[in-house]
């Protein structure tokens, strides 16, 4: 740029010259993300992984995955610096895949993609009617203090022995105790996920539903099961798993026995205060229609009890040709009977077309109702 001035006789001066220097802001791009999300899972599932990075010039910042099987998910919306994001996404081929995000900041500067998240997908077991004796345990007993609750590893052991020799097709057997251990699958002891539906970040699909006869051992109460560790499907109440977290028989799953204590009591039942479901009054709206979903019959307990290391093996004897053949539910309360200890109170619920089942190959069983038409429900004490 160039200036002179002149005054009011014509007189003018030389040309004097001005530099303008016009630049623009310096926008520095996001840091690299971070991932965080599962490492484990299965085909038609979906999962979520979640990501964050900071922008040096605290500006608003938005993430994107690439899933490794071709697809990158769409922007997030604009969040703070530093916040996460979360995306979805769902594998439909088994495979390793290695999961990576990027950050972009307001202004459309990007970072470098983040470091690879390993994640294993697998293809679930198909459920397979075609066999209708398939057994699988899971089982911890590793509780301090008295002796009953030590060696309760043996119920199930038992159990699953037993059916095994029988000629029934032994799926799984995960367990830690006092006695013995199981390592089976890179899985110790009991798994939440073995339990919960896929909604919930559960596998109940590839386990608990996809064997005919599943046996549980470990605490409970009225609202669920409890277990040594924390495996939780989809990070929410961890180290137990809720009747609204289980729907069990639409794979393959007949008859489940859940030895721990008060899981059929009848008692009101008031919802714990973090919990979004409401309290429910009834063991129906419980253990029974929210989770029969072609489930035939849960055997368990309506008080405390003291599982005893018998249990697993007179089941067996008082449903076949040992001690019986009796229908699976009379089998339960002889068994019971024979085995706790007095004051217990033993019970079972059942779809009320299903409460005559006998064991495949020793009588007729009922037809599967999902949903379950009328639920039946019985308790005895032990004398």
């Amino acid at each position: 740029m160039k200036v002179k001035a002149g005054d009011c006789y014509g007189a003018e001066s030389e040309w004097a010259s001005l530099t303008v220097v016009i630049s623009t802001p310096s926008n520095s791009p996001p840091t690299t993300p971070s991932i965080s999300g599962p490492t484990l899972g299965y085909t038609g599932v979906p999962y979520i992984y979640s990501t964050s990075a900071t922008d040096p010039d605290e500006d608003l910042v938005q993430y994107r995955f690439y899933w490794d099987d071709g697809t990158y998910s769409e922007w997030t919306s604009l969040v703070p610096s530093g916040r996460p994001a979360s995306q979805s996404h769902t594998w439909t081929s088994a495979g390793i895949y290695e999961v990576i995000a990027q950050a972009k900041d307001k202004h459309g500067a990007t970072s470098l993609w983040s470091i690879s998240w390993p994640v294993v997908i697998s293809t679930p077991t198909t459920n397979d009617d075609s066999n209708d004796k398939e057994v699988g345990v899971e089982w911890v007993s590793d509780f301090p203090g008295e002796e009953h609750d030590r060696l309760s590893d043996l119920a199930p052991e038992d159990f699953y022995v037993g059916l095994g020799n029988l000629g029934w097709t032994q799926r799984f057997d995960h367990g830690y105790g006092y006695s013995h251990q199981i390592y089976q699958d890179d899985v110790y002891s009991a798994s939440e996920r073995h339990f919960e539906k896929p909604e919930n970040g559960g596998w109940d699909y590839n386990y608990i539903d996809a064997v005919d006869f599943a046996w549980f051992q470990d605490h409970g109460d009225e609202n669920c099961i409890v277990f040594a560790s924390d495996t939780d499907g989809d990070g929410e109440y961890g180290g137990a798993v809720y009747w609204h977290e289980a729907e069990w028989g639409d794979g393959d799953l007949e008859w489940i026995v859940l030895s721990a204590c008060e899981v059929l009591s009848d008692k009101y039942s008031t919802s714990p205060p973090w919990s979004p479901y409401p309290a429910s009054s009834s063991v129906f709206d419980r253990w029974g229609y929210p989770v029969f979903k072609g489930l035939h019959a849960i055997l368990s307990f309506k008080s405390i009890s003291f599982t005893c290391a018998s249990l697993g093996n007179y089941l067996v004897e008082y449903m076949t040709g040992e001690k019986g053949p009796y229908p699976i539910i009379e089998a339960w309360y002889r068994a019971t009977l024979e085995t706790e200890c007095s004051g217990v109170w033993a019970a079972y619920l059942a779809e009320w077309h299903d409460e005559d089942d006998y064991l495949p190959g020793y009588g007729l069983v009922g037809p599967d109702a999902n949903p379950p038409i009328v639920m039946a429900y019985n308790y005895w004490q032990i004398p």
